[in-house]
């Protein structure tokens, strides 16, 4: 069906196995549509960025554009080994550091929003008010 067995993906073995064999075409479809999706979203973000008029709205949308097209730029370099069969990069395992990568950079990037963007608007907000008094 799917070129893997789903039993299969509890086990070790069927995620650290060097050689695991090519995917099935059906999955391999569907990875490749995920990876453009993907892609075509960090494009959106990039073009949001551009369009807003805050500095630090547009950092926000700016880095959730590069997480999209870095992610899904690596997701085909990922679907190209697994393709290719190459013993050691086409293993499974990969996959999962691309996932766990992909969690790590959407936490930081909202660690970056709900901390570090209040703590900068304060700081511009403090300058401004401070400058307010300075001459011209």
């Amino acid at each position: 069906m799917l070129g893997i067995k789903f039993s299969d993906l509890l086990t070790l073995n069927a995620w650290f196995n060097i050689n695991p064999g090519p995917l099935g075409d059906q999955l391999l479809t569907i990875l490749t549509w995920f990876f453009i999706i993907v892609i075509v979203i960090g494009f959106g973000f990039r073009v949001l960025a551009k369009r807003q008029r805050g500095k630090i709205q547009a950092k926000v949308w700016r880095r959730f554009g590069k997480l999209g097209l870095t992610m899904g730029i690596l997701g085909f370099v990922v679907l190209f080994f697994f393709y290719e069969g190459v013993p050691f990069l086409s293993a499974r395992f990969w996959l999962l550091v691309w996932f766990i990568g992909l969690i790590a950079w959407k936490v930081y990037i909202l660690i970056y929003l709900f901390r570090k963007i209040p703590q900068e608007s304060r700081e511009n907000k403090d300058k401004q008010n401070f400058e307010k008094y300075l001459p011209r």
